[in-house]
């Protein structure tokens, strides 16, 4: 199909050099088109024409710092869409009329942007799907969803970029202060690399929060606050 009549239009992925949470094999899946050989890929970069031309992902309208382009690409001023060559994994533009198989991404991390406590936070994100269809959403065991759990640096890169859309300026994650110790909701996983102010809840704020300008590895806030939040698929 040609680009804007994909299923699920803004759903085609951005590609990053960082991705974070995504997950290749249960992120991303490929719908044929019908071709006999391996087709190339379209994927969501579009063009927006201004007093300059700008590249942009469709999902979230923001400039596509990273690009593959093949060499001599982008060469078309009327090729507003691109494609991924499967054996080169290079980029080419073109016409978003044309043809092609597409990937379609099934997105792990969600910003919420509603403000909620911690509390209302963790709740949202567990009542929005049952880990097994079969039964009815159960907040202590049948959640697909959770407060997010931002452990590594590609993991806070990554949800700092999806934080950037948030209407505030800190958004919830899934680590918790209880009974003398940091954890993270989604596992029960202590974490021990929690700096001085955060030992023994000396901050007296005792919920997680990223904020979007800042470099810090965890922030706490005051758990009553109210702020826009992310929750996490679990696989």
């Amino acid at each position: 199909q040609h680009w804007g009549k994909s299923p699920r239009d803004r759903n085609i992925p951005s590609i990053s050099p960082n991705p974070g949470f995504t997950r290749p094999g249960n992120v991303l899946h490929l719908q044929s088109a019908g071709h006999d050989v391996e087709p190339p890929l379209p994927l969501s970069l579009i063009c927006q024409v201004r007093i300059y031309s700008e590249w942009k992902w469709s999902e979230t309208d923001e400039i596509a710092n990273f690009t593959n382009w093949a060499v001599g690409e982008p060469n078309h001023d009327d090729e507003n869409c691109v494609f991924m060559n499967m054996i080169t994994h290079k980029w080419n533009d073109a016409q978003c009329i044309r043809e092609f198989s597409f990937l379609c991404s099934d997105e792990t991390l969600v910003l919420v942007k509603e403000r909620k406590t911690w509390d209302q936070a963790l709740r949202h994100c567990r009542l929005l799907e049952a880990e097994n269809p079969n039964e009815p959403v159960d907040l202590t065991c049948n959640y697909r969803y959770d407060l997010a759990s931002v452990r590594t640096e590609d993991d806070r890169a990554y949800a700092r970029l999806r934080a950037g859309e948030a209407s505030t300026d800190q958004v919830w994650t899934g680590l918790r202060f209880l009974a003398g110790q940091w954890f993270w909701t989604g596992d029960g996983e202590a974490v021990q690399d929690v700096d001085e102010e955060m030992q023994c809840g000396r901050t007296q704020s005792f919920c997680g929060v990223l904020v979007k300008n800042s470099t810090k590895r965890y922030e706490t806030e005051d758990c009553s606050k109210k702020l826009n939040f992310l929750c996490y698929r679990k696989p």
